[in-house]
């Protein structure tokens, strides 16, 4: 608490009575780096300040000189070798007067504008007090004591600043009127931090309250980057505890809240207690610690910013240094004092705007920290690389399950799954083709279950249908019956009935091919089911590495599943060559699109090998679903089929076995071998087939 007084004392010291100093531009974080080699630390030189060695002098120090209301930072002395790391204590009346006009903040000189108003408007209704000096100077003390209760020309507000909760009246649009950040860095390399924060709501910008932003990376002088160990530990709103969690998006962690509330118009202060890891940075003579004190993400002005920085050792650091702005305009209106050996003050001299931020730079001895153990390097090299590590492990496991899948089911011949073995399917096995014949086929089959018959009458065939009961049937062999018959009980093989006899032919040419591919998926579906299952594993294993588990695992799966859509349409096969290389385009196109949004949320070489993992399931998928594939038996046996029929003709024309193998005979083309007989003259069609087939 007495560093965090000292600090705030000294932010308060420099904000009310600062002066803009020389602004000199650095274009990245490098050039701040080295900026920081050859600049020493801004330090206040005085002979009436102390050393620095009595934290409680210093302390007593700065609460003296803000009694006294005179105590203001000069600019700096541009003759001196080292004006950056000096600061000349003025106290001069008329000078400070001289600086309270030129000299001021963007928020002082709003502050002191309204001052000035009220002061005009109390002048400007009692004339008579003008004239007497004494009453003038003590009328305004009184407004000043009592400014807060005052409304001067435009919208302000109380504000309660910490520590000791000072009123203050600001301007009443949304803003930060202060922002403290308390850091410890451990000797472990761990860094604990404690950020008081004064927001002003409105309902506008922070109507769903305050979204803290911090790096998901930490860089590296030579470029390399790792991701932040962030531990959430607590937040409170106006010292009550709300329920927060980390959510990464991008190159950012967020710490938001875990349910959405509204923020009701006021002022709140908010607290975030948090600790992080591997943000030191071990080079070959020193540690280094860089920081963004606001973050530079929020659409709101920080009035005052400061942070406190307590080093893990007594060493003093090899250096230090704080700029403001954005990361390609670096300013020095930062200030740094020293508040002991191994504390250190930072504070920003101006108001930080939108996208601005305070940036503190350190380097400190490396025998100040513990040298970090095996156990805590193998769990950095999870985090870093467990993404690719567990995708790795997820591609593996799909690619020898095929090639297990597949030995164990070359050695195995039984048959686990069977087949709806219809005319028009033996002859899709057999031939892979549906045509006349299947359809002529499938009426067989019908005759066979005693739905229609067919009848002669001169050249005219008909369908004639003996009953309603189509039990028997598929949903789209009762539409394809009903599409012939309608209401009737007749239909006529003619050229006006062509279009009918279209549909119907289509119908089951459909309903084949979706048995066939049925087959084929419950034939391959262990492998489906052990490969996804995989998948998912992998995707689930990989968010449980970040800090959003569900969030980051709805993601995957999505994007999985516009993928594998995208690598499904661009298979089918399409016969307008045009339409089928746009398709082919546009899904190649929206499968990038999904691969780079994963590589946002986990790294590119992980998203790739996701995306590798959904293609080999299509990839042995379809290799599983060819005809030489895990249904070679099945069509070995199809086309057999003729063979067995050729064979046994003797035996089956001679009673009702002919009746159940009509339809299969004149699907595998086997009719030669089965001529009229008296036992099978009741049933046999195979002639009236044959004319069908011409007619249709």
């Amino acid at each position: 608490m007495k560093k965090l007084f000292l600090t705030i004392c000294f932010i308060s010291a420099v904000l009310i009575r600062t002066t803009q100093a020389g602004v000199t531009e650095v274009n990245n974080t490098e050039e701040l780096r080295l900026r920081q080699q050859d600049t020493p630390p801004l330090q206040l030189t005085d002979e009436r300040i102390p050393d620095g060695s009595d934290q409680n002098a210093v302390t007593d120090f700065i609460r003296s000189r803000l009694k006294s209301k005179n105590v203001i930072v000069d600019s700096f002395d541009e003759e001196d070798p080292n004006h950056l790391s000096s600061m000349n204590v003025q106290h001069s009346a008329e000078y400070i007067n001289n600086m309270e006009t030129e000299k001021r903040s963007t928020f002082e000189r709003i502050y002191d504008e309204a001052l000035a108003r009220i002061t005009a408007q109390e002048s400007a209704a009692n004339a008579d007090t003008i004239q007497n000096r004494q009453n003038l100077a003590r009328q305004n003390n009184l407004q000043k004591q009592q400014w807060q209760q005052q409304s001067p020309g435009f919208p302000v507000v109380n504000v309660f600043l910490p520590p000791k909760n000072t009123k203050t009246l600001v301007p009443a649009q949304e803003h930060i009127p202060f922002m403290f950040s308390d850091i410890e860095i451990l000797p472990t390399g761990q860094i604990s931090i404690e950020e008081t924060i004064v927001v002003l709501a409105n309902n506008q910008k922070l109507k769903y309250g305050l979204t803290r932003s911090l790096p998901h990376y930490s860089v590296s002088r030579d470029g390399t980057r790792h991701p932040i160990d962030i531990n959430l530990e607590s937040v409170t709103i106006n010292d009550t505890p709300i329920p927060y969690k980390l959510q990464s998006r991008a190159n950012r962690t967020f710490i938001v809240p875990a349910a959405v509330y509204h923020l009701s118009p006021g002022v709140y202060t908010y607290k975030f207690k948090y600790v992080i890891n591997r943000h030191i940075w071990e080079y070959n003579d020193f540690n280094e610690f860089y920081w963004d004190v606001t973050g530079s993400n929020w659409n709101l002005v920080v009035a005052r910013v400061g942070a406190l920085v307590t080093l893990p050792g007594q060493s003093k650091p090899l250096g230090q240094i704080a700029l403001t702005g954005t990361r390609g305009s670096l300013k020095t209106q930062a200030a740094v004092i020293a508040a002991d050996n191994n504390a250190f003050g930072f504070v920003s001299t101006t108001p930080l705007f939108i996208g601005e931020g305070l940036h503190i730079l350190i380097s400190m001895p490396k025998a100040d920290f513990i040298p970090v153990d095996l156990g805590q390097e193998f769990s950095w090299f999870l985090n870093d690389y467990g993404d690719i590590i567990v995708s790795l492990i997820g591609l593996a496991a799909i690619l020898s399950g095929y090639y297990i899948s597949w030995r164990q089911l070359q050695n195995n011949n039984r048959r686990r799954h069977t087949l709806r073995r219809t005319a028009p399917m033996l002859r899709w096995m057999a031939k892979n083709i549906f045509d006349k014949i299947s359809f002529v086929s499938f009426l067989l089959e019908l005759f066979k279950k005693r739905i229609i018959d067919f009848a002669r009458n001169g050249d005219t065939l008909s369908l004639i249908k003996k009953t309603d009961n189509t039990t028997a049937l598929s949903r789209r062999e009762k539409k394809a019956l009903n599409t012939l018959f309608g209401q009737n009980s007749r239909f006529d093989v003619i050229p006006a009935n062509k279009l009918l006899l279209e549909r119907s032919y289509k119908l089951i040419r459909k309903d084949t091919r979706s048995n066939f591919r049925l087959f084929t998926l419950k034939v391959n579906i262990g492998y489906i089911l052990f490969s996804t299952g995989m998948l998912i594993l992998s995707e689930a294993f990989i968010a449980l590495l970040s800090y959003n588990f569900i969030h980051d695992f709805s993601l995957m799966l999505a994007m999985s599943a516009g993928i594998a859509c995208c690598i499904g349409l661009s298979s089918r096969k399409i016969d307008n060559r045009c339409l089928r290389w746009t398709t082919r385009l546009l899904c190649t196109l929206i499968g990038l699109f999904c691969i780079m949004l994963l590589s946002v949320y986990i790294r590119l070489t992980a998203a790739c090998l996701i995306a590798a993992m959904i293609y080999a399931i299509f990839a042995y998928t379809k290799i599983f679903a060819r005809r030489n594939g895990l249904i070679k038996n099945n069509i070995k046996e199809a086309v057999e089929y003729h063979d067995y029929l050729h064979h046994n003709a003797e035996r089956i024309s001679l009673g009702k076995d002919f009746l159940s193998q009509q339809a299969n005979i004149f699907a595998v083309e086997a009719s030669q071998y089965y001529p009229v007989n008296p036992n099978i003259k009741e049933f046999y069609r195979l002639d009236i087939a044959e004319e069908l087939l011409k007619k249709i």
